[in-house]
Parts: structure tokens; sequence; C-alpha cells
């Protein structure tokens, strides 16, 4: 899912946030605990799924990167 699961919303093929992955395992993992609560499963397949450390470290780090826009570059985007 990180790697290759965007289909719309950028290019496709690339992969998706760990903000991303997170929220989409949390859902899946509600839908799946229903489930069990109304007996249609019996067990949760994604109750220990986690996003890799190492995709989290890297999106820390590209957050990190990150730098805010100048006064220049701020008037220069106004003004288009």
């Amino acid at each position: 899912m990180l790697t290759e699961a965007r289909r719309i919303g950028g290019k496709p093929g690339t992969g998706l946030s760990v903000r991303t992955a997170d929220l989409t395992l949390g859902r899946l993992r509600a839908v799946l605990e229903l489930g069990i609560r109304r007996q249609v499963l019996t067990t949760n397949v994604a109750q220990y799924v986690k996003v890799p450390r190492a995709a989290r470290k890297e999106a820390l780090r590209k957050k990190k990167e990150r730098k805010p826009w100048n006064e220049d570059e701020v008037k220069t985007f106004l003004t288009h």
C-alpha cells in the first residue's frame, strides 16, 4: 500500500502516505471488529498489522526537510 496503491490523485502506481495507510488500516480493523461482534467473522486478520517502522521514519525525515516559503515566494504566488 505504501509503494503502489495510488489509483487517483497523483501519479498512478506511486505510494500513499503513512497517515493514509494508518487511517485505512484503522478503518479495516474497525470493520473486521464489527464483523466479529456480529458473529459473521471469527478472527480479525488485521489486528496485528502495522505500518513498517522504516516507512514511518522516512515520512518523518521528509516532513522535517520541508521549508516554508519566504516573503518573495508568497508574493509571487499571490500575484498569479
